[in-house]
């Protein structure tokens, strides 16, 4: 159970940090640099949302 959510979380990490830098870089026009800081904050948020609510 422990390794499947562990594998899960990260799954969930990339394609949230992936697709939040192709929106805010491609879409959005922000700097690559802050879209790069943006996009990983907002992944590792997601994870952490993620683990804390899942049993």
């Amino acid at each position: 159970m422990v390794v499947r959510k562990v594998i899960t979380g990260a799954f969930l990490f990339c394609v949230v940090t992936f697709g939040a830098f192709i929106l805010f870089d491609a879409a959005l026009g922000i700097n690559e640099g802050l879209s790069v800081i943006l996009a990983i904050a907002l992944g590792l948020s997601t994870e952490f949302l993620y683990r804390k609510f899942t049993v």
